[in-house]
């Protein structure tokens, strides 16, 4: 009896009409080309009717005026014991100096000194900003403008003032600086209060460790193979409010890939510091969570990105904005010139139209040939830094008078 053999359908027809293939590839290249254009348009719509795209987010979940009326309401007086509690208070936004009060801090741990550290009704260091009568100019920055350690009058902003005075330039300065922050507080400050005092000038201090973040100000980074692309940073900056940190600490894994990219930026070697630059790397990879993390290019993916937010504030209020850079003393008593860092913000700098002073040679050449100390500790400046510096910030900003 003869046996029929059922005939399998090859595996490239089964369940396929002859063709079908074909007309599946081309819906999937129709439907990746509509997307594209729909894209496109999108894309070229966005660039033509809207203004750039925000990148960074700054966050108010609280009545700053009741805040400020809270504080100002009691004034306080308090000696050395209370002075960390009394002064620095914790915002929504980051960081803050009480506004309204008076500390007494007798013989200060870097200056050994006697200070009186007060504030004005907006909680920043000084006397109260009252009707401008002259061109304003707003300082933000950190301990390092805050100066904690010197008397108010010896502070580089002060002493800025009293150049310009002499020079017959006279402008009022603010000093906003808070001790501990980063340029997301920086900009959180100058958002909530600075914009107050309306300045004619906003002096940006940058310092090598000011990649450190506030609980209130969102950076959403597009990656680089979108960066280009305005749709998906306006797309970026909606992302719901929620979603905003709770604290400043960066992800470990994040600074740890810092780490690595900073010992093959610097790799490391034995002797002095000071005179073998290997051994100055092998200093900059042990500070990578602090100074040192300016070394890194995962570091400046956070930094550019608030620089540009500088600017659009500038911008739009009509103040103009400079950046003054801070070294560490090791970068200033070297041997040899170790500028990375300043490189890198140099070129941020010049694409963003900001004009930048780079306080690294003036205080190499002031160090190298005088005896007197220039710097306290890593970074505060003693009475004899703090002048070299008025004087190189008084002339910057004399040479870019309107």
């Amino acid at each position: 009896m003869p046996t029929f053999q059922r005939k399998r359908p090859s595996r490239l027809s089964l369940g396929r009409r002859p063709g079908q293939r074909g007309e599946i590839l081309q819906g999937l290249a129709l439907a990746v080309a509509s997307t594209c254009l729909a894209l496109g348009l999108a894309e070229g719509a966005v660039r033509l009717l809207l203004p750039p795209p925000e990148r960074v987010t700054v966050l108010s979940v609280e009545d700053l005026d009741a805040r400020l009326r809270r504080e100002n309401g009691d004034p306080k007086k308090l000696g050395y014991k209370g002075a960390v509690n009394a002064l620095f208070i914790k915002t929504p936004t980051g960081r803050r100096l009480r506004a309204s009060t008076e500390v007494t801090i007798e013989n200060h741990y870097l200056s050994h000194r006697t200070i009186v550290l007060r504030t004005n009704a907006l909680g920043f260091r000084g006397a109260e900003v009252g009707p401008k009568t002259r061109p304003r100019t707003l300082f933000l920055g950190d301990s390092i403008t805050m100066a904690h350690y010197l008397p108010e009058e010896e502070t580089f902003v002060h002493l800025v003032g009293e150049e310009l005075e002499q020079s017959g330039t006279p402008v009022e300065t603010v000093n906003a600086g808070v001790g501990g922050i980063g340029l997301e507080t920086e900009l959180a400050i100058l958002r909530e209060t600075g914009l107050r005092v309306d300045p004619d000038m906003v002096v940006l201090e940058f310092y090598l460790n000011d990649v450190q973040q506030s609980p209130g100000v969102r950076i959403l980074p597009v990656p680089s193979l979108f960066g280009w692309s305005a749709l998906a940073r306006y797309a970026s900056s909606a992302v719901p409010r929620f979603l905003a940190r709770d604290d400043w600490e960066i992800d470990a894994d994040e600074m740890e890939g810092w780490r690595r990219e900073i010992a093959q930026r610097a790799p490391q070697g034995p002797g002095d510091p000071l005179v073998n630059s290997g051994a100055f790397n092998a200093l900059v990879q042990e500070n990578y969570r602090d100074w040192g993390s300016a070394w890194s290019d995962g570091a400046w993916s956070r930094i550019d990105p608030l620089l540009a937010e500088f600017r659009r504030q500038a911008d739009l209020h009509h103040f103009r904005l400079v950046i003054v850079a801070f070294p560490v003393e090791p970068q200033v008593k070297a041997a040899f010139v170790s500028d990375w860092p300043q490189r890198r913000l140099e070129e941020t700098a010049t694409k963003l139209g900001i004009p930048l002073l780079d306080l690294l040679p003036a205080l190499r050449t002031t160090a190298h040939r005088d005896s007197e100390p220039l710097f306290y500790d890593v970074c505060h400046h003693t009475p004899a830094g703090s002048r070299v510096i008025a004087e190189a910030i008084a002339g910057f900003l004399r040479a870019r008078e309107p």
